[in-house]
């Protein structure tokens, strides 16, 4: 358990979110709990009665895996169109939000977008670069990229995808650039 709850942890998963869900998800949970146990125990009871031909028992067994089945699709049922119904609105573009949720969004989304953006400043009155200075426009993921994963990361590394042309031709043009910023 604690490994999955890692695992969701890493994946960027509110845990609060998940524990929220699954709270208000418990009576139907405890519904389907019980039709579980019932089920158990007239399997159990099928099993110790030697009484009951085997056609008999057969029968019981297989209404009690129905009976299992139909609490399953119940239970999803009452969870799908209770608790969950509102995200699942939201998520198929059904369901609307409120101005002071989406208020509080764009806030945040606002608040994130300011401490991620850095603005090229001229603290030091370094720029414009002096001639042969060098400069990482990309960071070190430009000249050695990481090909890798799933997704665009999943393209191989036989088929590279920055052309060392293009990379040199802009470089080049940056350098250039550079040059004639420092000449003025």
């Amino acid at each position: 358990m604690n490994t999955l709850l890692l695992t969701l942890a890493n994946m960027g998963v509110n845990l609060d979110d998940v524990a929220d869900v699954v709270n208000n998800c418990i009576p139907q949970l405890i519904f389907f709990g019980i039709v579980v146990a019932a089920a158990i125990i007239v399997l159990i009871a099928m099993a110790v009665n030697k009484k009951l031909a085997k056609p008999t028992k057969f029968m019981v067994r297989a209404q009690s895996g129905l009976a299992v089945l139909l609490a399953f699709g119940i239970m999803l049922n009452l969870v799908a169109f209770g608790p969950m119904s509102t995200m699942l609105d939201l998520v198929t573009g059904n369901g609307t939000i409120t101005e002071e949720s989406s208020d509080e969004a764009n806030a945040l989304c606002t608040e994130i977008a300011e401490e991620g953006i850095v603005l090229l400043q001229n603290d030091d009155n370094e720029l414009p670069l002096a001639s042969g200075s060098n400069l990482n426009v990309f960071g070190w993921a430009s000249v050695g990229p990481v090909y890798g994963g799933t997704g665009a990361g999943a393209i191989s590394a036989d088929r590279p995808t920055v052309s060392r042309t293009k990379r040199r031709a802009f470089l080049d043009a940056m350098s250039d650039y550079i040059d004639s910023a420092s000449a003025v």
